[in-house]
Parts: C-alpha cells; structure tokens; sequence
C-alpha cells in the first residue's frame, strides 16, 4: 500500500509538474516529509494524507480510489497468467 500511495503522489505531482518542494508547500509540509513518503521511508498518516488532498485539489477519498486503482492493476493477470507488476 506504501508503495501504491508513493507511486500516486509522483504521478500527480509529474502531471502538474510539480517538484517535491512545490507539492511540499502546496500540501504545508516539509520536503524532507515529501521525500520521505515518497520513497516510503515513513507511512501516510491522516495529517499527510489531509495536505496531500488539498494540494491536489482533490478529496483525500478521490485520492485513494486512484491508490486503489493502482493496487488492483498490480494483481491483474497477464496473457501468460502471470501478476502483472
């Protein structure tokens, strides 16, 4: 899941393309916590997950549908039957 919410925020983060300090002020924390959720150092908490949201302009709840999403695509099969990571 670390890894899930980790590989989200970069995504959204590239796509407004953003560099860790812009979503660090954008969300009111610091960038060393930036970094560090990011390469799952330390794990989410709801004080993060609040900042995370509001920079992304999104609901936190919209914010893991698309963690979710993400998860359940790394558990799909591949043609050979194989999880697909």
């Amino acid at each position: 899941m670390s890894t899930a919410i980790a590989n989200q925020m970069r995504i959204q983060r590239i796509i407004r393309r953003w560099s860790q300090d812009d979503l660090a002020k954008a969300a009111g924390l610091g960038r060393s916590t930036i970094l560090r959720l990011e390469t799952t150092k330390i794990p989410m908490n709801i004080r993060h997950m609040q900042g995370i949201s509001t920079a992304f302009e999104m609901p936190w709840f919209e914010f893991l549908k698309l963690v979710n999403a993400e998860l359940e695509g790394s558990t799909q099969k591949r043609g050979d039957g194989l999880p697909a990571y």
